[in-house]
């Protein structure tokens, strides 16, 4: 059956990437006008921008190169992966891993979304129309911004300034507001222009899907280096985010730490922690650019029981030096995880974290 759209009279063009300037200060000036309060404020959507729109009209192309429910994208599609393995059954990895130059920031916000949250783009076999599409992410945006720690310039963001008195529909607009809010009044604190394509891209980045992909990509690494066993990234322990807004630079960088759950002789068995990971993720809105800053990977499956993992050591980072030791424990629940299961003939991760 082929695709159609709800509403024949909007068609779909594809709309090349924007080409961004070597110049910050003109990437910076170009897109919206501070009037988010007029147009957007208590309505289901956010403000339109070319990035959004092209979210938009690439999804169909996304649609016929990818496979129905599939995580088709590997972690050497995103990074340039400079690593050499020896020892499947020892494994320590410590690496910064550079950007792929064939994967666009761009490129990678709009599969991590047509990937995990496809059914904004399309609802049985029929594409979606503008109006749904903004209002689902929206209600995304809502619903994730209070999930884990997030620093803006320094200082956390006080959960309880999206505390509402809210039915559970309007809630999530209303969380959604006050944090594209609290943007817009961090962009004139620096004296930035309010550009919407660049608040947009901010909040895409704040959801959960984000550390739900990369832990996704990461897992499936991992399991194609110990097969036929498979691991789990399990008990995430600490998920933080944190966003610098200045004149000349806009970072979003996720940290996120967790054990890794090992299967013995290709059965779950929930105590059978045999390693660690641990990543720093950061995103270089202005330039369109990210990397991995660090990636820690640290297994074990010599001894059975596992001997205990290797220790993380945290890094510092010059633009995140005022990110808090504080963590925003998020457990997966044991039960999740079938106890001593055979996963012979299982060769993706399963998406737990999406529980999270």
């Amino acid at each position: 059956m082929g695709l159609t759209n709800k509403f024949n009279s909007y068609k779909y063009k594809y709309k090349s990437k924007s080409n961004f300037t070597k110049k910050n200060k003109l990437k910076i000036q170009s897109g919206g006008n501070n009037n988010y309060d007029e147009k957007y404020k208590n309505t289901p959507y956010i403000p339109k921008s070319n990035f959004i729109n092209e979210m938009k009209s690439n999804f169909p192309k996304f649609l016929e190169k990818s496979k129905s429910n599939s995580l088709n994208i590997s972690l050497s599609d995103l990074f340039i992966m400079n690593i050499n393995i020896k020892n499947n059954k020892k494994i320590s990895i410590n690496k910064t891993l550079k950007q792929n130059p064939n994967m666009k920031l761009d490129d990678l916000i709009q599969n991590i979304y047509y990937t995990l949250s496809k059914s904004i783009f399309i609802d049985n076999n029929i594409l979606t129309n503008e109006k749904f599409i903004i209002s689902r992410i929206k209600d995304q945006i809502g619903i994730d911004v209070v999930r884990s720690n997030l620093y803006i310039n320094g200082n956390l963001d006080n959960k309880q300034d999206y505390m509402t008195n809210s039915n559970d529909t309007k809630e999530k607009v209303d969380m959604a507001d006050i944090y594209y809010e609290k943007l817009i009044q961090n962009f004139k604190s620096v004296n930035l222009p309010v550009n919407y394509n660049l608040i947009n891209k901010i909040c895409l980045l704040t959801t959960q899907n984000l550390s739900n992909f990369l832990s996704d990509t990461i897992n499936m690494y991992i399991n194609s280096l110990i097969k036929p066993e498979m691991a789990l990234i399990y008990n995430v322990n600490k998920i933080t985010k944190t966003l610098i807004i200045s004149k000349t630079k806009i970072y979003f960088i996720l940290t996120q730490k967790s054990d890794l759950l090992v299967t013995k002789n290709q059965e779950w068995q929930t105590d059978n922690i045999c390693g660690n990971l641990y990543f720093k993720f950061k995103v270089d809105i202005l330039n369109n650019t990210y990397i991995m800053k660090n990636l820690q990977l640290n297994l074990n499956t010599n001894y059975i029981p596992c001997s205990p993992p290797k220790k993380i050591n945290e890094i510092s980072d010059d633009d995140n030096n005022n990110e808090s030791n504080n963590t925003n424990k998020n457990y997966i629940n044991k039960d999740l995880i079938p106890l001593f299961v055979s996963v012979a003939g299982v060769t993706t991760s399963p998406f737990i974290l999406g529980a999270l």
